[in-house]
């Protein structure tokens, strides 16, 4: 027997709005690599995913400028002081066990200082100023364990 519709979902796979939201994650994440490319940084990958099932995941960004290697988590946030607040624990273990495996197969990268960023896009209108709205970058923004 078919389900029935039921009330709306919210989240990220929710209804009509899913693929919106799939596209301003992706256009972010162009944004935020080109804000780190701007200032110097080298893109090494972008969209990395790892993982299979609930463990799954994605890097968003990584990228480097030596000494530093950076594993870039981007969100897409109406609100640039709702960033500090963007992951959860969980989310972080995620990135930082993608992080790990990423390394593993890429051990020419000796001696680089790991860090992981947050960085967010807010949308143009949202009291940024400018067309393309704003990027804001919080370096080093946890540190595992």
């Amino acid at each position: 027997m078919p389900r029935s519709p039921g009330p709306p979902r919210s989240g990220a796979g929710a209804g009509d709005g899913a693929g919106a939201r799939v596209r301003r994650g992706a256009a972010a994440e162009t944004l935020c690599a080109l804000t780190l490319w701007l200032d110097g940084w080298e893109i090494l990958a972008r969209r990395v995913r790892f993982g299979r099932g609930v463990a799954a995941g994605e890097i968003d960004i990584i990228a480097r400028k030596p000494p530093v290697l950076a594993f870039v988590e981007v969100k897409a946030r109406t609100r640039p002081d709702a960033l500090p607040h963007a992951l959860t624990d969980r989310q972080r273990r995620r990135i930082e066990n993608g992080a790990a495996a990423w390394l593993a197969f890429n051990p020419q990268l000796p001696g680089t200082d790991v860090r992981f960023d947050l960085m967010s896009v807010t949308p143009p209108g949202a009291g940024t100023g400018g067309s393309f709205g704003r990027v804001t970058h919080l370096p080093d923004a946890w540190r595992p364990g």
